[in-house]
C-alpha cells in the first residue's frame, strides 16, 4: 500500500493511492526573443515536449518541459501542488555587457503579474511576479576581461536561492496541497498589463516556471 496515499487520502478527496508517487515538479519554459513587438502574455504548460511553440522555433525537449500533454497531466495521473518558482535565464554572448542583463531584469519582473489558472478561466492565484521566488539557482557575479571585448557574466535571483524558497500555495492552517486530476486543464502565465515585454538582450532569454509538488503516475 502506498504510504503517501494512506497519509493523504482521508484529507484529500479523489486522491488515488494506487498511483506511483514521487517528489517531482512539473516544469515548462518560454523563449523570449528580442525581435518583434515582444509579448503581452507568457503561457506555461500549454505546449508539451516534441512540439514547437512557447516561443521556440524547434520542438521542445526535456530541457524545456516535462509535460507530455497540452495543458493536462493525462488520466490516470495526478499532481499534488504545493507551490511555484520562476527562473529568468538570459542567454549570455561574448560581446554582451553585464549592464544589458541588469537592465532587462526589472523589465521582466516589475510590471508583471503571475497567474495560476484551472479549467477554462478559474484564476486560483494572481500576484505580482516579484512575489514568486526563483528557488534553487546560480548566484554571485563573475567577470573576465578578453583581449578585445570583455566577457561579462552575471546572475540574479528573485529572493535567496534555496531549495525551500518557493511560493507556498498550500491551504493556510491545514497545509494541504491542491490536487490536480489528470483530466483537468491548468496553466500558469506571466501577464504584462502595462504593455508588451521587450528585452534588450540581443541573444534572447529563457523563462522557466516550476509547479512544485508530488506527481502520481499510473506507470
Amino acid at each position: 500500500m502506498n504510504p503517501l496515499g494512506q497519509r493523504e487520502s482521508a484529507a484529500i478527496p479523489e486522491l488515488d493511492a494506487n498511483l506511483i508517487w514521487k517528489k517531482e515538479p512539473r516544469y515548462d519554459t518560454f523563449w523570449l526573443a528580442t525581435a518583434g513587438a515582444g509579448v503581452a502574455i507568457m503561457p506555461f504548460f500549454t505546449v508539451p515536449r516534441n512540439v514547437a511553440g512557447s516561443g521556440f522555433a524547434a520542438v521542445k525537449t526535456e530541457a524545456e518541459t516535462n509535460m507530455s500533454t497540452n495543458g493536462q497531466l493525462g488520466k490516470p495521473n495526478q499532481f499534488l501542488l504545493y507551490g511555484f518558482t520562476v527562473e529568468y535565464l538570459p542567454d549570455v554572448a561574448a560581446a554582451l555587457a553585464a549592464s544589458t542583463l541588469a537592465s532587462d531584469w526589472p523589465l521582466v519582473y516589475h510590471p508583471a503579474v503571475f497567474r495560476f489558472v484551472l479549467d477554462a478561466n478559474n484564476v486560483q492565484l494572481e500576484v505580482p511576479l516579484e512575489k514568486i521566488p526563483t528557488g534553487c539557482g546560480p548566484t554571485g557575479f563573475a567577470a573576465m576581461g578578453g583581449v578585445v571585448t570583455p566577457l561579462h557574466m552575471s546572475s540574479r535571483t528573485n529572493g535567496v536561492p534555496h531549495s525551500a524558497h518557493y511560493y507556498n500555495f498550500t491551504v493556510p492552517g491545514s497545509k494541504l496541497p491542491l490536487l490536480i486530476r489528470g483530466d483537468q486543464t491548468f496553466r500558469c502565465e506571466i501577464v504584462y498589463p502595462l504593455g508588451n515585454l521587450i528585452i534588450t538582450n540581443a541573444t534572447g532569454a529563457r523563462v522557466r516556471c516550476y509547479m512544485h509538488g508530488v506527481y502520481g503516475s499510473g506507470k
